[in-house]
C-alpha cells in the first residue's frame, strides 16, 4: 500500500510539473506578445509625432500639397493604430487566450507597415510603387477594428 501512495504521488507531481511547465511556457508566449504589442504600437505612435512634425515644418518646403497631406493622413493612422495596440495589450492582459485580441493586433501592425509604410516610402522616395502595398494595410486596418466589434458583441 505504501508502493501504490508513494508511486500516486510521484505521478501527480509529474503531471503537476508538466502542467506547471506548459503554463509557464504559456505565460512566457503571452508576454512576449504583449511586449511586441506594446512596443510596435508605442514607436508606431512615435512614428506619428515624428511624421507630423516633419511634414508640418522639415518636409514643406521639399514635397508638393499631394505629398503633405498624404504624410498627414499617414501620422494620424500611425497615432490611431498605435495607441489602439496599447489598448490591446492592456486589453489582452484582461483577456490572455483570446485570438481574436490577437489577430485584430496582428491585422494593426500590418497595416502600419503596409499601409503608412508603404505610402511613406512612397512620398518620401517620389517611387510610387511602394503605394502599392497601401490598400493591402488599409484591408488589413478595417479588418482589425471588425474584428474587435465581433469580439466587442460576442464577449462584452
Amino acid at each position: 500500500m505504501t508502493g501504490f501512495a508513494s508511486g500516486s504521488s510521484v505521478a501527480l507531481t509529474v503531471a503537476a510539473l508538466r502542467s506547471a511547465e506548459a503554463t509557464n511556457h504559456g505565460n512566457h508566449v503571452a508576454n512576449i506578445v504583449l511586449k511586441v504589442c506594446a512596443g510596435f504600437g508605442g514607436v508606431a505612435a512615435c512614428a506619428g509625432v515624428a511624421l507630423g512634425a516633419l511634414s508640418a515644418h522639415a518636409l514643406k518646403t521639399r514635397l508638393d500639397a499631394t505629398a503633405l497631406a498624404t504624410l498627414h493622413t499617414v501620422s494620424w493612422y500611425c497615432l490611431v493604430h498605435g495607441l489602439a495596440l496599447i489598448v490591446l495589450t492592456l486589453w489582452l492582459q484582461r483577456a490572455p487566450e483570446s485570438l481574436a485580441l490577437k489577430f485584430a493586433a496582428l491585422l494593426f501592425a500590418g497595416g502600419l507597415v503596409f499601409f503608412c509604410g508603404g505610402l511613406s516610402a512612397s512620398m518620401l522616395s517620389g517611387m510610387r510603387a511602394f503605394g502599392s502595398a497601401a490598400p493591402f494595410g488599409g484591408m488589413a486596418f478595417m479588418l482589425g477594428w471588425l474584428t474587435i466589434a465581433g469580439y466587442g458583441v460576442a464577449k462584452l
